[in-house]
């Protein structure tokens, strides 16, 4: 699913690629960023908005250049990072 529209308070937020799985749930959440755009605090932040809402799996940003991804960890309530995204299938 591309820029599906959700709510944030008042606020309309559109992730880049939301990945839903066999169940309906919301597998990824995938931030995109123009190659010039640096993976600081702020995509990050920018993306656990939609993750709070969307309570997906794991969630990825890129830039085209580099690649970051995080797996939510319930026991902690938090998104750690990881090498790569499991394959869906």
């Amino acid at each position: 699913m591309l820029e599906s529209e959700i709510k944030y308070g008042q606020l309309s937020k559109r992730p880049d690629i939301s990945v839903i799985d066999r169940n309906n749930l919301v597998y990824l959440i995938v931030e995109c960023k123009a190659s010039n755009v640096t993976l600081d605090q702020s995509v990050y932040d920018q993306t656990m908005t939609y993750a709070s809402i969307l309570k997906p799996k794991y969630l990825a940003l890129t830039n085209g250049l580099e690649h970051m991804y995080f797996q939510f960890q319930p026991e902690t309530m938090n998104f750690v990072s990881i090498e790569d995204i499991p394959c869906l299938l």
